[in-house]
Parts: C-alpha cells; structure tokens; sequence
C-alpha cells in the first residue's frame, strides 16, 4: 500500500488475517485500502466490523466516523465518535473529529468547545490546538487564539501548519 499498490496489498492483507484472526489491525488495513480507493461503502462495511475486535482503538472509532462523513451522514459520523469516546475518553483525536463535523457546519461554539475538551483531555495531542487558534484567531477572542497557537508551535514544531500557525499569530 504504501508504494500505491492498493489492490495488490487487499489479498496479501486477506492472507495474513487468516494467520492472526484475533486482532483488528488487518480489517483495519484492509478498510484503510478501500478508503484509499475511495471506496467509501465498501471500508464503512469493514470498518463497522473493526469496532467489534477487543482490541480495537480510538482509531477505528475515527476511520468509522470519517468514514460515514465521507458518505454524506455527518450525523452517523458524531455517532460513531460519541461510540468511540465512551470507550475512550481521553482521546483527543475522537474531539477533534467530532469538532471538525460541527466547525464544517459553521457551528462555531460547539466546535470550538469540543477542540477545548479535546485540549483538556489529552494536553500532548496538537491538532486540537491548531483548530482551536483557527476559530479564535478570527473572533473577538484572538488573545486565546494566540495562547492556544504558541503552544500548538512547542507541540509541533517544523510543519506545514506550523507555518501556517505562525503567520496566523503574525497577522493576529
């Protein structure tokens, strides 16, 4: 797969769940291949399943959610990572997710606080930080939007966003 040899990668991916049946990380893959080929029915059906392993993490609760946004459902996509932070409550990645679902629907405040739980929760986790500066760097709340951008910087340092974060701050 990551040679871009998806369809070559679905058999090999078949055979070895056949070796270690247990575990999610080779439905995992395998809906991460058909999501790649924008086969988004066909990896929300694996991905549906995935959830079901014991071992499953706060990952395949956000495949699953990305998964039904991609398909046009946003409100199956909350579902999904509301499932997911039941079972992980720390996971600033399920906050994220769902903010972006609200931030996409121009619903602002919920975003915004869900970013800030996210932020709460799992303080090492940056991308809640980036979305956090985003919408109040552009409000009347930009002092926060500064303070959550300079820490998102230390957490980041060296990136695309961090560079966009930087001229954010800058123009702010």
């Amino acid at each position: 797969m990551d040679n871009t040899s998806v369809d070559d990668a679905i058999p090999l991916l078949e055979e070895a769940k056949k070796l270690d049946p247990g575990t999610y990380k080779y439905d995992y893959e395998i809906g991460y291949a058909y999501t790649m080929k924008q086969d988004y029915p066909k990896a929300l059906e694996i991905y549906k399943k995935v959830i079901k392993y014991k071992d499953a993490n706060d990952q395949c609760y956000q495949m699953l959610g990305n998964l039904y946004d991609y398909n046009g459902d946003p409100a199956s996509a909350i579902k999904a990572y509301d499932k997911g932070l039941k079972k992980f409550p720390t996971s600033g990645i399920l906050y994220l997710e769902k903010g972006t679902i609200y931030n996409m629907q121009k619903q602002y405040n919920e975003a915004l606080n869900l970013y800030e739980t996210g932020i709460k929760v799992d303080p090492a986790f940056p991308s809640n930080y980036y979305r956090a500066t985003q919408l109040l760097c552009s409000s009347e709340e930009e002092v926060w939007g500064m303070i959550y951008g300079e820490i998102f910087l230390n957490l980041e340092p060296d990136t695309r966003r961090t560079e966009e974060i930087s001229k954010l701050l800058f123009d702010t």
